[in-house]
Protein backbone atom coordinates (compact mmCIF):
# COMPACT_ATOMS: atom_id res chain seq x y z
CA UNK A 1 0.00 0.00 0.00
CA UNK A 2 1.64 3.44 -1.00
CA UNK A 3 2.60 5.10 2.40
CA UNK A 4 0.20 8.25 1.64
CA UNK A 5 -2.89 6.04 2.35
CA UNK A 6 -4.69 5.73 5.42
CA UNK A 7 -7.18 3.03 5.86
CA UNK A 8 -10.07 4.55 8.63
CA UNK A 9 -12.80 2.48 9.90
CA UNK A 10 -15.81 4.01 11.29
CA UNK A 11 -16.33 2.24 15.18
CA UNK A 12 -20.08 2.14 15.19
CA UNK A 13 -20.18 0.88 18.49
CA UNK A 14 -18.43 4.38 19.99
CA UNK A 15 -19.94 6.96 17.70
CA UNK A 16 -22.86 8.36 18.02
CA UNK A 17 -24.16 12.06 17.45
CA UNK A 18 -21.72 13.34 20.06
CA UNK A 19 -18.72 10.99 19.14
CA UNK A 20 -16.90 9.89 16.10
CA UNK A 21 -14.58 7.21 16.55
CA UNK A 22 -12.22 5.98 13.53
CA UNK A 23 -10.12 2.68 13.70
CA UNK A 24 -6.79 4.16 10.80
CA UNK A 25 -3.83 2.06 10.00
CA UNK A 26 -1.47 3.84 8.41
CA UNK A 27 2.02 1.87 7.03
CA UNK A 28 0.86 -1.43 9.88
CA UNK A 29 0.51 1.13 12.63
CA UNK A 30 -3.31 0.78 14.10
CA UNK A 31 -4.83 3.90 16.06
CA UNK A 32 -7.67 5.10 17.10
CA UNK A 33 -9.13 8.95 16.80
CA UNK A 34 -11.84 10.30 18.40
CA UNK A 35 -13.09 13.67 17.74
CA UNK A 36 -16.25 14.33 20.17
CA UNK A 37 -18.52 17.36 20.92
CA UNK A 38 -19.66 17.63 25.34
CA UNK A 39 -22.87 19.49 26.02
CA UNK A 40 -21.27 21.93 28.74
CA UNK A 41 -24.05 21.05 30.93
CA UNK A 42 -23.36 17.42 30.78
CA UNK A 43 -22.31 16.14 34.20
CA UNK A 44 -18.31 15.27 34.22
CA UNK A 45 -18.91 11.89 35.67
CA UNK A 46 -20.56 11.19 32.15
CA UNK A 47 -18.23 12.01 30.21
CA UNK A 48 -15.30 10.27 31.73
CA UNK A 49 -17.81 6.89 31.26
CA UNK A 50 -17.68 7.22 27.46
CA UNK A 51 -13.82 8.17 27.51
CA UNK A 52 -13.68 4.52 29.91
CA UNK A 53 -15.81 3.07 27.34
CA UNK A 54 -13.58 4.03 24.65
CA UNK A 55 -10.25 3.01 26.00
CA UNK A 56 -11.46 -0.48 26.80
CA UNK A 57 -12.25 -0.99 23.40
CA UNK A 58 -9.40 0.53 22.02
CA UNK A 59 -7.47 -2.45 24.57
CA UNK A 60 -3.71 -1.12 23.93
CA UNK A 61 -3.99 0.51 21.01
CA UNK A 62 -2.69 3.90 19.95
CA UNK A 63 -5.59 6.41 20.48
CA UNK A 64 -6.24 10.57 20.02
CA UNK A 65 -8.82 11.61 21.43
CA UNK A 66 -10.04 15.56 20.92
CA UNK A 67 -13.03 17.04 22.88
CA UNK A 68 -14.68 20.19 22.28
CA UNK A 69 -16.03 21.05 25.58
CA UNK A 70 -18.06 24.74 23.66
CA UNK A 71 -19.02 23.42 20.71
CA UNK A 72 -22.24 23.13 22.27
CA UNK A 73 -22.50 26.13 24.06
CA UNK A 74 -25.41 28.48 24.18
CA UNK A 75 -23.34 31.51 22.94
CA UNK A 76 -22.73 30.11 19.60
CA UNK A 77 -26.09 29.30 18.94
CA UNK A 78 -27.89 32.49 20.00
CA UNK A 79 -28.96 34.24 17.32
CA UNK A 80 -29.22 37.64 19.15
CA UNK A 81 -25.98 37.74 19.89
CA UNK A 82 -24.55 36.64 17.16
CA UNK A 83 -26.51 39.83 15.35
CA UNK A 84 -25.38 42.30 18.22
CA UNK A 85 -21.38 40.81 17.81
CA UNK A 86 -21.53 41.09 13.75
CA UNK A 87 -23.00 44.45 14.54
CA UNK A 88 -20.46 45.68 16.93
CA UNK A 89 -23.22 45.85 19.77
CA UNK A 90 -21.80 43.28 22.39
CA UNK A 91 -18.00 42.95 21.69
CA UNK A 92 -17.44 46.91 20.58
CA UNK A 93 -14.55 47.90 19.13
CA UNK A 94 -13.05 43.83 20.69
CA UNK A 95 -11.90 41.25 18.09
CA UNK A 96 -14.88 39.15 17.30
CA UNK A 97 -15.07 36.06 14.94
CA UNK A 98 -18.57 37.10 14.25
CA UNK A 99 -17.06 40.52 13.07
CA UNK A 100 -16.00 39.68 9.66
Amino acid sequence: MPKNIIEAMLITQISNEDAVCLENIHENVKYFAVCSCVDIEEQMENRFTKIDQTLQFAKRAKILIATNSNSKSKNWHDKIQIHAAKAGGIHGKQTSPYNK
